[in-house]
C-alpha cells in the first residue's frame, strides 16, 4: 500500500528535529515518498507541449496547480 495520495490530500509536515517523535518521522518519510512518486508519475504523463510551460517545482500540489492553469491555458 503507497499512500499516493498522502501527498495531494495533506500539507507537508513540519520538519523532522531531534525531539520528534518515532510516529512524526515514519509521517514525514511516507509524504515525502508520496510527493516524490506523484510528482514523478504527473511528470511522466505530461504532454511535452504542456510541459514545457510548467516551472520546475518539488512539490506534487504545486506542480498540479501549474498542470491545471498550463492545461486552461492551452484549451481552444
Amino acid at each position: 500500500y503507497l499512500d499516493l495520495d498522502l501527498a495531494q490530500l495533506e500539507d507537508k509536515p513540519t520538519i523532522i528535529i531531534d525531539s520528534s517523535s518515532e510516529e512524526e518521522m515514519l509521517y514525514h518519510i511516507q509524504w515525502q515518498r508520496s510527493n516524490r512518486l506523484s510528482l514523478m508519475f504527473l511528470r511522466m504523463t505530461t504532454t511535452n507541449n504542456i510541459k514545457i510551460s510548467i516551472p520546475q517545482t518539488e512539490s506534487m500540489k504545486e506542480y498540479f496547480m501549474f498542470l491545471n492553469d498550463a492545461i486552461h491555458d492551452h484549451e481552444i
